[in-house]
């Protein structure tokens, strides 16, 4: 585990508060699931649904593909990316996990995702 991310979730444990929590969220919230840590959990998610931009939108659904627990955020993300779906679609993270041929993305064409739970975002 990264020093800092440690640091936060000793930080979380004692004061159940995490300050400069959007700059860590992401690798704070895989720590906090690792741990059982549910309201620390619930804080990262809504650190995300501050944090989320065209830019990260698909690398945080993905991050919430492994975590599926996770429905509140997934479930914002998925509206994000309906809203923007031609906006992400042309970003490099939308194209990376289109060519992995990720579990996440099953069918796309003409900006429509199909996701493993039978989402459709169009």
């Amino acid at each position: 585990m990264d020093p800092e991310v440690c640091e936060k979730l000793l930080e979380y444990i004692y004061t159940e508060n995490v300050t400069g929590l959007d700059e860590i969220a992401e690798l704070l919230y895989v720590e906090a699931d690792k741990y059982q840590l549910p309201d620390l959990k619930e804080l990262c998610e809504d650190s995300f649904c501050r944090c989320v931009t065209i830019k990260n939108a698909v690398k945080y659904l993905v991050l919430m593909d492994r975590h599926l627990d996770s429905k509140k955020f997934f479930d914002y993300v998925l509206r994000f990316i309906a809203l923007n779906s031609e906006k992400i679609v042309a970003t490099a993270n939308f194209k990376k996990l289109k060519k992995n041929k990720s579990r996440v993305v099953v069918y796309y064409n003409n900006n429509v995702l199909l996701l493993p739970n039978n989402t459709l975002i169009i």
